[in-house]
């Protein structure tokens, strides 16, 4: 598994590149999940999920942790997003 911590902004082209080899695992930026209003949130959690999800092998996060300080609501809804998908 690869954990996309440093790839956010590469996360698409990774996927399409190793994607049907490897499962993939994060590309949702902490400091958007800390700052965004629940709207915009939802809106970029679905971009990633657009990108990333076809063909299976992804799974939704930050990567390999989740920070104290990322508002409950915030994370709830990247989830809520994540179920939602497809």
């Amino acid at each position: 598994m690869i954990i996309l911590r440093k790839l956010q902004p590469d996360r698409a082209k990774f996927k399409r590149r190793y994607g049907d080899r490897i499962a993939v695992l994060g590309g949702v930026d902490v400091n958007k999940l800390c700052i965004l209003n629940e709207t915009d949130l939802r809106d970029y959690v679905r971009k990633i999920l657009d990108e990333c999800m076809p063909g299976g092998g992804y799974a939704l996060g930050t990567g390999n942790s989740v920070t104290n300080y990322i508002p409950v609501e915030n994370y709830l809804a990247m989830l809520d997003e994540g179920a939602k998908w497809g």
